[in-house]
Parts: structure tokens; sequence; C-alpha cells
């Protein structure tokens, strides 16, 4: 038979031990082996992957179903708050925007201005 040497070139070549193929095991190590055993190492390998395969699926669908339910407790806890509305009164709302105002008069200053809005309202 002709066997390609390169692009362009062939040589004639002969068959020698037509049952024998080099199998990878690993890190760069090869082995000679028959040909019913390398497709038993197959196989083999075929069967890890298959297995890594459902287990990957397994957890991937064990993921959704946890983001999930964490979307149902979500919903759950902002329609639980937007349920629970509280109602405050005028008075309140004022003194809340008073406490929250940063202040930088002295306690004197804060009282000579509550006497001045006592007066304006007689």
């Amino acid at each position: 038979i002709m066997v390609p040497f390169g692009d362009l070139a062939f040589m004639p070549g002969e068959l020698v031990h037509t049952n024998e193929v080099m199998v990878l095991l690993g890190d760069n190590y090869f082995v000679e082996t028959s040909a019913h055993h390398a497709s038993e190492i197959l196989e083999r390998r075929v069967q890890v992957v298959d297995d890594m395969i459902s287990k990957t699926e397994k957890k991937v669908k064990d993921l959704a179903m946890r983001c999930d339910l964490s979307v149902q407790a979500r919903n759950a806890v902002l329609s639980t708050l937007s349920a629970e509305t509280v109602k405050t009164n005028p008075k309140s709302d004022a003194t809340a925007k008073n406490q929250a105002k940063p202040s930088n008069q002295t306690p004197a200053d804060e009282e000579e201005e509550e006497e001045e809005e006592d007066e304006d309202d007689d």
C-alpha cells in the first residue's frame, strides 16, 4: 500500500501487527495493546463520562429547585411587607423630619426658636 509521507509525498509500505493500537492512559502515557482491549478501555471511559454528566445534571436540577424556592420566598416576603402598611399622622411626620435634620445650633438657640414659634401661634 502507499503510505502518505507529508502533504505531497507517498511511499510504499506494508501493514504489520494490524491488531495492535496505541491507547492514551493519561498524563501522556501510552500503551500498545490489542484492538479488543482498547475498545474495553474506551467503553469504561465513556461510562465514567456518562456518570459525570448524570451527576452534573442532578446538581443543576437541585440548584434550579433552590433558586425557585428562594424566588418564591423573596416574593412571599415582599408581598407580606407590601401588605403591612403603616399609617402615620402629620405630627409624627413633622417630628421625624425635625429629628432627621442635623442641628448646628446650641440648646439655647433651639429654646429661642421654640419660644418664637410659641409667640407666633398666639
